[in-house]
């Protein structure tokens, strides 16, 4: 993450000067190569070593998300064992990165190409598609979503008209028929950084328990 929060500054910094982004990018990578040797004198894989090749890539942001995705994940997840009120962000902050993984499902497709992240196979058990519906939380969506699944259903009733032999009136409220949030990254984001304030907040309070 730290290569991603570097590139994304430097983007933000320079972004009326964007040719400079990738020679500046390329000097911090050659100052951060040095100190790991020179100053940590580490071994590789003790060390966060600089990603040289995000410079390569103009999808970068998706893959910022998509790693970022990666990296929260287990901890949202965790987070709505105990705070079920959070389901609804929770959803909407998974369901959000549905288009994320269609996108990467088709780049990476057949695996193995070199357009493909590194990490993505460590991403592909949390799709959307697979996570969802969550076990703690399906309950509790069901329950918060039924006025707005009955409202759309209303809506649609009403522009069918004469097709009084519909089913859909009658039929069972589905999952899949709920309303679909926007894929918006800023939205998307949002509701993320929330859920991870709540998981912030009850780590801390649980360390000063344990003091």
């Amino acid at each position: 993450l730290l290569n991603y929060w570097m590139y994304s500054k430097l983007n933000m910094i320079l972004k009326f000067h964007d040719s400079d982004i990738k020679p500046t990018f390329a000097k911090f990578v050659i100052i951060w190569n040095d100190f790991i040797l020179d100053v940590l004198k580490k071994t590789k894989n003790e060390t966060c070593e600089p990603m040289s090749n995000i410079v390569a890539y103009e999808d970068w942001k998706k893959r910022k998300e998509l790693y970022e995705y990666y990296v929260n994940y287990d901890a949202l997840s965790d987070t709505v064992k105990t705070f079920p009120n959070k389901c609804e962000e929770f959803y909407q902050y998974v369901e959000g990165k549905k288009e994320l993984y269609e996108y990467f499902k088709k780049l990476c497709t057949p695996k193995g190409t070199n357009r493909c992240p590194e990490f993505y196979d460590k991403c592909e058990k949390y799709d959307p598609d697979i996570v969802l519906p969550h076990p703690y939380c399906h309950n509790t969506i069901l329950h918060e979503r039924a006025p707005a699944w009955r409202s759309s259903l209303q809506r649609e009733n009403s522009l069918s008209g004469s097709e009084t032999d519909s089913d859909v009136t009658d039929g069972p409220m589905r999952p899949d028929d709920a309303p679909k949030f926007s894929g918006n990254p800023k939205t998307v984001e949002n509701v993320g950084n929330i859920l991870l304030g709540v998981v912030a907040t009850t780590m801390t309070s649980g360390a000063l328990y344990r003091v």
